[in-house]
């Protein structure tokens, strides 16, 4: 069977639908990512390492899948994109899950799960993407990621009975 290189136009319509179906399928990737981390610490490790995890596994994923990372990143914005929008929703899903049970033991401030992480996805897109680029070096990422972790774990604690984050 020949095929032609106008056989993804076929199927997806143009050149966005591909790209947007790249992206969908990354973002599953990432989802799947994900699961695998939290589910092989799942009861076995504690908060912290969970989220270290977790996280470890994002920035390994953004910097071992550089160019579709970006094009997940881009397309999930455009305007049409349901499902590239609801894969990404998936797999951020489970690190706001991750938060709210954060929060659901006191180890993490209460409030929006979804700003909490916000600050934390922004953290760790900047060291990728810088990595990414080549403005740091890849050796330097499971330090830089252990790093953002942790400041952010100790950063987003309750307060204390004198205003300074607990020991939790």
């Amino acid at each position: 069977m020949r095929s032609s290189h106008a056989a993804p136009r076929r199927h997806f319509g143009d050149r966005r639908g591909l790209l947007d179906a790249l992206a969908e399928t990354g973002f599953v990737r990432l989802g799947a990512t994900l699961h695998a981390a939290l589910t092989k610490s799942d009861g076995v490790r504690d908060f912290p390492m969970r989220v270290q995890d977790a996280v470890s596994a994002y920035a390994h994923f953004a910097i071992e899948n550089a160019a579709l990372y970006e094009l997940m990143n881009s397309s999930k914005h455009h305007p049409g994109t349901a499902l590239v929008t609801q894969a990404a929703a998936a797999a951020f899903g489970q690190m706001t899950d991750l938060i709210k049970e954060g929060q659901a033991h006191g180890a993490l401030e209460q409030g929006d799960p979804e700003e909490v992480g916000i600050i934390l996805y922004a953290t760790v897109q900047g060291i990728t993407t810088m990595v990414n680029s080549g403005m740091i070096g890849a050796e330097r990422l499971d330090g830089l990621v252990n790093t953002a972790v942790s400041q952010f774990l100790r950063g987003a604690r309750p307060l204390g009975p004198q205003g300074s984050p607990s020991r939790r």
